[in-house]
């Protein structure tokens, strides 16, 4: 099975997924599905056979064979992992490792279970992180936010969505708003931009914006949804690129050496720091900079803003791309053995409100590895 058809193997089983959850489907799923259904008649009767995620669980190794009877054993061992581990309730996680393709890439399916129970945290598990930043000024003042969904800019200083305030800004012209790994925050600026920080970034801005440009400095990850103003166009700015913006919901990703930009709607202009020609992208395209370069594809926007609305997800990721979420997430490193190499790759799609023990678990069962917590480490084995 060729890369093509890996990534539209994950498409129709990802749209199938969203269809038993009832969640609305994209234009753009709508089509693929159709396409899906028109193409073969066999696609059409597994189609309307479907009753429940259990079924898509156990019905994709049909679907989609294996090439070798090794392969074959193989997930039928990871299945009955998977039921284990739902027999046992890990936190609403179960995972559901149900078919390996030729090259080695797994699909991890998340399962939520309709009964809730109150998670039981052990001595050596860690909780996930939740609502808390610092605000710096530029007179050098700073604060620690409460646990509040975010804050906004007014007259005199900042306030919680509540209208409780926080922070008086005499003689401030500047703030930076930082979240620490374990953090996320939202903020309105003054001219009504809203933005989402992720863990363990940094978004730099002026109290009030001023001159022709409206110019803000992102480190980490962000979600923009940017105020309309043809006449004073919005800048955000990394250590190697800018985007410029009128009015549009877009987000950021701006880590390390590769740094994602990802329209979901209306039109950005992204431009490496050392170049006068911008790429311009439209909704559902991605701009990939690296190397002093910039790659525009198409992609699938929902796999790149679940963070904002609580969950950890990616398709075909490698433990080491998702690894690094979870770090930040939840305050802690990855220790991995020297010259660690696993080529598994997976789609996730994990709730951050669970405990560390469960994704983990989950973890384990798609990559299959061990995991072990020490303190603020995860030993991977």
């Amino acid at each position: 099975m060729n890369r093509q058809d890996i990534n539209n193997s994950f498409e129709i089983i990802k749209i199938l997924k969203k269809v038993l959850q009832e969640i609305p489907l994209t234009d753009n799923e709508k089509s693929t599905l159709d396409n899906w259904l028109q193409r073969d008649e066999t696609n059409r009767t597994f189609f309307e056979n479907l009753k429940d995620e259990e079924t898509l669980a156990d019905a994709i190794k049909e679907l989609f064979p294996t090439n070798t009877d090794s392969q074959f054993k193989l997930v039928e061992k990871k299945i009955k992992q998977k039921r284990r581990i739902k027999l046992i309730r890990v936190a609403g996680i179960a995972a559901s490792l149900v078919i390996a393709f030729g090259t080695g890439t797994w699909l991890y399916i998340n399962h939520t279970n309709e009964t809730h129970q109150t998670p039981v945290i052990a001595l050596d598990d860690i909780l996930p992180g939740s609502n808390k930043a610092t605000i710096k000024l530029s007179t050098g003042q700073s604060i620690n936010l409460d646990d509040h969904q975010g804050i906004r800019i007014n007259d005199s200083g900042f306030s919680y969505d509540d209208g409780t305030s926080v922070l008086n800004t005499t003689n401030a012209e500047y703030a930076t708003l930082i979240t620490p790994r374990g953090g996320q925050y939202q903020i309105t600026l003054s001219d009504g931009t809203k933005v989402w920080l992720n863990a363990n970034s940094s978004l730099e801005y002026p109290l009030v914006f001023k001159g022709k440009q409206r110019e803000v400095k992102l480190k980490g990850e962000g979600y923009f949804e940017v105020a309309h103003n043809p006449a004073n166009p919005f800048i955000v700015k990394t250590d190697m690129q800018q985007i410029k913006v009128l009015g549009t919901v877009f987000n950021l990703r701006a880590y390390s050496e590769v740094q994602f930009t990802t329209l979901i709607r209306g039109s950005v202009a992204v431009r490496l720091n050392r170049s006068e020609i911008p790429e311009i992208l439209k909704p559902g395209q991605q701009a990939i900079v690296e190397d002093h370069a910039v790659l525009v594809h198409k992609i699938d926007v929902n796999e790149y803003i679940g963070w904002k609305d609580g969950m950890i997800t990616g398709t075909s990721v490698g433990l080491e791309d998702i690894g690094s979420d979870i770090e930040n997430w939840y305050d802690v490193d990855f220790i991995y053995p020297r010259n660690f190499k696993n080529c598994e790759k997976a789609y996730i799609n994990i709730s951050k409100s669970e405990k560390l023990s469960s994704v983990l678990k989950a973890i384990e069962n798609t990559y299959g590895v061990k995991a072990e917590i020490r303190g603020r480490e995860v030993f991977i084995r």
